[in-house]
């Protein structure tokens, strides 16, 4: 079965930025899975539509070359949706691709500083779950290209960790003890789910004699827009990016592989990426969740109410007794 590249379309000219040799593995893993049948379905179109990764911008927000993934729509309210046979094509190629990377035992870095807290906190676990990095809160300029600043906070935080779990915890006082956590829980807020990376794992995916093995073979974002400052990083380092973008955004050629959907939805989210978590699950050896399901045994999470934080305002102002 002949892959098409992701973004390369018919009235968009684009140069590939995956090397030769890497498509050329990427096409045996697919012959050989498209072989056990697994190629003909990974997800169903229904159940896009449930997650409502259907949905786009308004209108006056479009992206004129995002036009090719649009359709019609009698609505309204949303005079154009995603053609989700389009978007469900490309989360084949994706999944496909991670399943290659994680066989060779590499690493996957998941991205999405989204506000939403449902999402953070599920990016959180599963890639706790699957032993894969992430980032969930904010994207600290330079967290690969400058990696070698990044590497003293995340020493820091080793050593802060293990001085925890120590019996020397117990010799500082608690106003120490609380100095100390405060530090702790703050650095694991921004550089937590990458601790675990070392200079050699992103040295570039086609450097000479580095070690590949647990290294960033792929970064997966999002959003397209609100992610550009760690696709940036990305692409200087090499490394493959898959984009979620919604109908105001069009990559091109800066990321290798595009997925059009509603960015906007929790359960959007929710569903491709429990895709991504599965290739990770099924390359290593256990059951997938949500791939090759029935509709029915797959449930979307509810939303989790808002909890607004009370908020107490202070005034400066001297009040000045009347007589």
């Amino acid at each position: 079965m002949s892959i098409e590249k992701n973004h390369s379309y018919d009235h968009v000219e684009t140069k590939s930025q995956v090397s030769q040799n890497l498509l050329d593995e990427f096409q045996k893993i697919v012959d050989q899975e498209s072989a056990k049948r697994h190629w003909d379905k990974i997800i169903s179109i229904n159940k896009l539509y449930e997650a409502k990764a259907h949905l786009s911008v308004s209108g006056k927000y479009w992206n004129p070359k995002s036009q090719h993934f649009l359709k019609a729509n009698n609505n309204k309210l949303c005079k154009k949706i995603f053609d989700l046979s389009k978007t469900l094509l490309y989360l084949k190629q994706v999944y496909y691709f991670i399943l290659a990377e994680a066989k060779k035992g590499r690493k996957v870095l998941f991205v999405s500083t989204d506000d939403k807290a449902d999402i953070k906190d599920f990016i959180k676990q599963k890639c706790l779950e699957t032993n894969s990095y992430f980032v969930n809160n904010r994207w600290l300029g330079g967290t690969l290209t400058n990696f070698k600043t990044i590497n003293l906070s995340i020493k820091k935080f080793n050593n802060l960790l293990a001085l925890k779990e120590s019996e020397d915890w117990k010799k500082y006082s608690k106003k120490e003890q609380i100095a100390m956590q405060k530090q702790i829980d703050k650095l694991d807020k921004f550089i937590g789910g990458i601790a675990p990376i070392t200079r050699s794992s992103i040295a570039g995916r086609y450097a000479n004699n580095v070690n590949l093995n647990n290294a960033i073979g792929l970064m997966i974002v999002d959003d397209y827009v609100r992610e550009k400052n760690a696709i940036i990083d990305a692409k200087k380092l090499g490394i493959p990016v898959v984009a979620l973008g919604n109908s105001n955004c069009f990559p091109g050629d800066n990321v290798d592989f595009f997925i059009p959907c509603n960015t906007n939805s929790y359960h959007t989210i929710w569903l491709i990426f429990s895709v991504f978590f599965d290739a990770i699950n099924v390359a290593n050896g256990k059951q997938p969740v949500v791939v090759n399901a029935d509709d029915t045994s797959i449930r979307l999470p509810e939303n989790k109410p808002r909890v607004l934080e009370e908020v107490k305002i202070i005034s400066n102002k001297k009040i000045t007794p009347t007589i």
